[in-house]
């Protein structure tokens, strides 16, 4: 598993895309035009969404504040801190 803080700024499009790992987000802060799969829908603070690995997802921040969330991506993958410049992993407890 893959905890990471990910941020966009207002106006900041996510073309559709999908990866093999499941992910979970909860928004925190800003709102966000979400489509995963064929439904499409606005969150704001404090909803989640998951994405099976493999199914498109995407979306669009809303107004004029950024878009704060708390991704978990399963299995653990690197790739998305090369996606997210600021991302920071939580690292594991043991």
């Amino acid at each position: 598993m893959h905890l990471i803080r990910a941020v966009y700024p207002p106006g900041t499009p996510c073309e559709m895309h999908d990866h093999p790992h499941e992910q979970f987000s909860l928004l925190l802060s800003g709102r966000l035009l979400l489509t995963v799969g064929d439904e499409t829908r606005e969150i704001g603070p404090g909803d989640g969404w998951c994405a099976p690995g493999g199914a498109p997802h995407g979306g669009e921040v809303l107004g004029d504040e950024s878009a704060v969330f708390i991704d978990v991506y399963s299995p653990a993958t690197n790739w998305i801190l090369h996606v997210f410049a600021d991302a920071r992993p939580v690292p594991a407890v043991g």
